[in-house]
């Protein structure tokens, strides 16, 4: 016997609902006892710059990075971060050393698709980005310039020599750090816009 349309739409929903929900990513990192660390997209770029030079693709690199601060997310204690916390920078890979435990898990980060890891970081950090500039300019933006000008920024934190410190000052309009981004990448804002 088939069981009924309407329980079999209500279970495809559910199992889709749950799906989502573990496709989820958090917003921001925390320690183990519940302190923001950071940003999530802003860490990862930050472990991505301190994998350095190492001869690995870009895409590898973002991969690992991804999965290793998921793993850091309410794993490690508030002291734990201090020891590893030099001139407001955490030493993640000092960090994930510390613990065998993660360590393991971080090495199972090489498995999957690196490249689809990679996609999926970029269209999280842009839709980041996005958010922050919505939230904190009272300018007109234009979607198509606030993507590429999104874009752009990723690319020149993963490959230039930024502190990871001022990150989180990249997206402030108000500071030098946003202009000499602008010089790079083009602005966000709408063109002929006249404040009034």
């Amino acid at each position: 016997m088939k069981p009924p349309i309407r329980c079999t739409l209500v279970l495809l929903i559910l199992s889709m609902l749950v799906s989502a929900t573990l496709q989820a990513q958090p917003t921001n990192i925390y320690t183990k006892e519940g302190t923001l660390l950071y940003r999530r997209t802003d860490l990862i770029v930050g472990f991505i710059k301190q994998s350095g030079n190492q001869q690995l693709p870009l895409e590898t690199k973002a991969a690992v990075s991804i999965c290793t601060v998921d793993l850091m997310n309410r794993h490690f204690t508030n002291a734990q971060i201090k020891r590893h916390t030099d001139m407001g920078q955490i030493d993640i890979m000092g960090l994930t050393k510390e613990d065998s435990s993660i360590m393991k898990r971080v090495h199972d980060c090489w498995a999957g698709s690196t490249h689809e890891k990679w996609l999926a970081f970029q269209k999280e950090y842009v839709a980041d980005c996005k958010k922050i500039f919505e939230e904190k300019t009272k300018k007109p933006l234009d979607s198509a310039m606030l993507e590429s000008f999104c874009r752009c920024q990723l690319n020149l934190m993963v490959t230039t020599d930024v502190p990871f410190v001022k990150l989180e000052k990249i997206d402030d309009p108000s500071l030098p750090l946003f202009n000499q981004v602008v010089k790079q990448c083009g602005t966000p804002f709408k063109r002929n816009w006249v404040e009034r």
